[in-house]
């Protein structure tokens, strides 16, 4: 199995090279489909769990990386937006779940323990993809100006950048510890 991120300073995903926009709502996106690639080995019963934790060791610094930038960047301006307000504050809470997941996951010895617990992990960041792309997203189009939603994607590229390091720190295993507070 080829990993999709086989260089951390080379995109995980060919569109992720080259955007004709820098609208937030774009580059989320466009970071949602490395992940969604990785969801499906994930959630493959038919592989090893040693075949999943390979995926896994790529998907959570990903998926970190991502989180916390979207948190510091589009979140927090959705909360100075009436109509988005609630819709920051649970995905706050949804990011939040998928690390403790996370977390739970590295402490589980018993292999099909870890496979219910990764089927959770898994299912939860899939819904919450699904809502922001077909519906949290429009609605931040409807409510958010284009140059403001183009500062706001500076600001999430910057803050990816920052967090790039989430891409060389072990995830998976014992020694892993959460980074996102």
């Amino acid at each position: 199995m080829e990993n999709l991120r086989t260089d951390p300073r080379k995109p995980a995903f060919e569109g992720d090279a080259i955007l004709a926009s820098d609208d937030v709502i774009d580059l989320i996106s466009e970071d949602h489909k490395p992940l969604k690639k990785l969801l499906e080995i994930l959630k493959d019963d038919s592989l090893e769990r040693s075949e999943r934790e390979a995926s896994l060791e790529e998907f959570v610094p990903l998926l970190l990386q991502h989180a916390k930038a979207e948190q510091e960047s589009l979140y927090t301006k959705m909360k100075s937006y009436e109509h988005l307000r609630m819709h920051a504050f649970a995905g706050e809470t949804e990011h939040a779940m998928a690390e403790e997941l996370v977390q739970k996951l590295n402490a589980t010895p018993d292999d099909d323990e870890w496979k219910a617990k990764l089927k959770v992990l898994a299912e939860a960041v899939e819904h919450h993809i699904r809502e922001e792309e077909d519906e949290i997203l429009p609605e931040v189009g409807r409510e958010i100006d284009q140059m403001t939603r183009k500062e706001i994607g500076d600001e999430y590229q910057a803050l990816k950048g920052d967090y790039s390091l989430l891409l060389q720190k072990p995830h998976v295993g014992p020694e892993w510890e959460p980074v996102i507070e």
